[in-house]
């Protein structure tokens, strides 16, 4: 009633959206946070980072996306890392890999961290940047501070592998071996990946045999004929 009576009072559609929240009525708490936003009431960071974790949590994280980055650059978001990491983590929900691709770097080049430097690696695989996701997972791997180094060598032997360097992957998975979080996942692309290069190797002897039995055959046919 509250609300209706004095509709631009800020201060009462946020205790309603507070009470809604308490209560478990979550979704309406979201409605009401929408109504707020698209009113212009929404002014405070965490005000908009709760709005957008809203969003994500209803299934909408380009929605969620596009409110924190105009709120950043329009300054009305602190530029910290973990607002940008937010960021990254919505545009990554929508599959939007591109545009998760600069924002990932700017909070790598500022976190320094290799967590950080193995995300970025992972929007530069998706987004079939395998150049560049290589050179990434290397520095991410240099970092004293990577947490899941074993994630990391087999990641770097998957964008390997795609760009044909075989052998090179094998030596990436073997790393992968040395953890046991990883092991499992490393032999499984081990035995991929020899079984590419056997199939490799197969489709080149071929022709060479092809033609080794051809010339076996014309000899034969000589020696008859004379």
């Amino acid at each position: 009633r509250m609300v209706d009576l004095w509709p631009q009072e800020k201060r009462y559609w946020s205790s309603w959206a507070a009470l809604l929240a308490r209560d478990g009525q979550e979704r309406r708490a979201f409605e009401v946070n929408t109504i707020m936003y698209v009113e212009g009431m929404l002014t405070q960071s965490d005000e908009l980072m709760r709005l957008a974790q809203y969003y994500s949590y209803y299934d909408y994280p380009y929605r969620a996306a596009s409110i924190v980055e105009r709120a950043l650059n329009a300054g009305r978001i602190e530029q910290t890392p973990a607002n940008y990491t937010a960021l990254a983590q919505f545009w990554r929900g929508a599959r939007e890999w591109e545009r998760a691709l600069p924002v990932l770097h700017r909070v790598a080049t500022m976190t320094g961290a290799g967590n950080d430097y193995v995300k970025l690696g992972e929007a530069h695989y998706q987004s079939a940047n395998y150049i560049e996701a290589e050179a990434v997972f290397t520095q991410a791997l240099s970092r004293s501070d990577l947490a899941r180094r074993g994630d990391a060598w087999n990641l770097l032997g998957m964008v390997r592998y795609e760009q044909g360097d075989y052998v090179e992957a094998i030596e990436a998975y073997e790393h992968g071996l040395e953890h046991e979080y990883s092991r499992a996942t490393a032999q499984g692309w081990i035995d991929f990946v020899e079984q590419a290069i056997a199939i490799r190797n197969r489709a080149i002897e071929w022709p060479i045999r092809v033609d080794l039995d051809r010339c076996t055959t014309h000899v034969e046919e000589v020696r008859r004929g004379m």
